[in-house]
């Protein structure tokens, strides 16, 4: 039977609340299908796949690669559901090809000195949503939508991407800032960052425009996270530890977030150098003052035995 277009958007859009989608994964994939419409003239459920890699070809003219897979992914997750659903005998969007990822584009997490100056710049709203990003590393969607009955004492209940839960533990500046919202909350406020006209809570791109205006434009709100991740990785070398905190389910992911700085790439090659085998260093003579501060050591211990430790200096030598 035929469908009428907005019939089957607004069944596609339960389908993806009754499989617990965040509000804004529902948006962008519908947007992105009605964006299709409206540039190609063609209603979703009647494209083909000559459609489909049409729009994709074109995506890749004027658009990042992240766009072109964005479209992809949206297009695969309608279509196999309404092949899936019986709602179309065949999937135009089988066979659309990977879209590789662009490893062309490097990516840098805010530097400590322009995190400092924006926190300095940032009022207390502000303020969290730094900690949020770059100290407890949450992705802009979930500053946006953390609410008060996701905390329960020093840890939050974080819904991420895919609507996967993990626990995050709170830092001290980041509890009591959010303690301070709790506090200062108006009557019936549900969430640390409450919207307007009625909304809960702010949106994702919301957040990210404050955080862009503070750190500068060549950094996105995900360079905070990425900050996070550099630095939790260098403070404690736990690299499965990091890949929890962010919720990736991949560590190759997490491998990608983290920025080794020139000075530990020069300790990986002082630690193989050849150098260690062919030119040995000769033995290290410690300082006299360290010596002598541990005979005196020995001396007090021996003491309590009943001996007493006499030492002489054989030498001219300076014995600092």
């Amino acid at each position: 039977m035929p469908y009428d277009d907005t019939t089957i958007l607004d069944a596609y859009k339960i389908h993806l609340y009754a499989a617990r989608r965040r509000p804004a994964t529902i948006l962008l994939r519908l947007g992105d299908l009605r964006r299709f419409q409206a540039a190609t003239g063609i209603r979703a459920v009647d494209a083909t796949t000559d459609d489909l890699l049409g729009y994709l070809a074109g995506l890749a003219e004027t658009y990042s690669v992240a766009t072109q897979a964005q479209y992809r992914c949206s297009f695969t997750r309608f279509y196999g559901w309404l092949h899936d659903t019986g709602r179309r005998p065949d999937n135009p969007a089988a066979k659309l090809p990977s879209i590789p990822k662009d490893r062309s584009r490097r990516h840098f997490p805010v530097p400590e000195d322009r995190l400092l100056d924006a926190w300095n710049a940032a009022g207390p709203r502000a303020q969290l949503a730094l900690s949020l990003g770059a100290g407890v590393a949450l992705r802009r969607s979930e500053i946006a939508g953390l609410a008060f009955a996701d905390r329960s004492d020093r840890v939050l209940q974080v819904v991420g991407k895919g609507s996967k839960s993990r626990e995050v533990p709170l830092d001290d500046l980041t509890h009591r800032l959010l303690l301070e919202v709790e506090r200062d909350a108006e009557p019936g406020q549900t969430h640390y960052f409450p919207g307007s006209r009625g909304r809960s809570h702010v949106c994702g791109q919301t957040v990210y425009r404050w955080v862009k205006e503070l750190v500068g434009v060549q950094y996105a709100l995900h360079s905070l996270r990425r900050r996070g991740a550099t630095q939790g990785f260098a403070q404690t070398h736990d690299i499965r530890a990091v890949q929890e905190l962010l919720g990736h389910v991949s560590i190759e992911t997490t491998q990608g977030y983290i920025r080794q700085g020139a000075d530990a790439m020069t300790a990986v090659v002082d630690a193989t150098s050849l150098a260690r085998l062919v030119e040995p260093a000769p033995p290290r003579m410690r300082p006299a003052h360290e010596l002598l501060a541990e005979v005196d050591a020995l001396t007090a211990d021996l003491a309590g035995h009943g001996w007493t430790l006499t030492l002489t200096r054989s030498t001219t030598k300076d014995a600092a």
